[in-house]
């Protein structure tokens, strides 16, 4: 199990960016799909003031330039893209996986960038599965996958994954020690209907 789980984590951080909000690391992001799309959480972008200001960070530690193209503040999703061919070798999307088939206890990882640290990873269990949120923070209509995991600033829009490495959630935040992930069904419904960003 342990070569295993060390297999995931590393496939994981190589699907996994740091996104950089005006040369400092803003959060995270996961390698969405082969077009080049990068999934975030909105908040993560929303101090971007030019189209120059944004970049993304490989596990390799490439640096590249990057675009919002959509963007959704009711679930706190961003979905920003690189051109195809600066996704460099080595890396590409991580498998996705069906949240709704989480069960409690279950084990999860998260890969980001928590103050910094570019690919840190922490794991924990399933605590519940929920419809809507009681925090205060918002997004109250959303589910949730809430996990007894270990998250800081910078893990935002990274991956939660369960132990075969398939994404199952976008890390967001955390409130009352828990971990909160928005499940990719949503991430998917917020990429098909979410506001496109427009530039000249």
């Amino acid at each position: 199990m342990r070569g295993s789980l060390e297999e995931v984590v590393e496939k994981l951080r190589r699907s996994t960016v740091q996104v950089i909000v005006d040369q400092r690391g803003g959060g995270s992001g996961i390698l969405w799909n082969a077009d080049g799309i990068i999934v975030t959480n909105a908040h993560v972008i929303e101090s971007v003031g030019s189209w120059d200001s944004l970049l993304v960070q490989f596990s390799n530690g490439l640096r590249v330039p990057a675009t919002i193209e959509r963007r959704d503040g009711n679930s706190d999703l961003a979905f920003i893209r690189v051109q195809s061919g600066a996704v460099p070798g080595g890396c590409g999307p991580a498998p996705l996986g069906d949240a709704s088939r989480l069960r409690v206890g279950e084990l999860v990882v998260a890969v980001g960038s928590p103050l910094g640290f570019t690919g840190a990873v922490s794991s924990g269990v399933v605590h519940r599965l929920s419809g809507k949120s009681n925090v205060s923070e918002g997004f109250h209509n959303q589910p949730w996958i809430i996990s007894q995991l270990r998250l800081a600033p910078g893990n935002s829009g990274g991956p939660l994954a369960n132990a075969e490495g398939q994404v199952v959630g976008v890390n967001t935040m955390v409130a009352d020690g828990l971990a909160f992930s928005i499940p990719t069904h949503v991430v998917e419904q917020a990429r098909r209907h979410s506001e496109r960003v427009w530039t000249a």
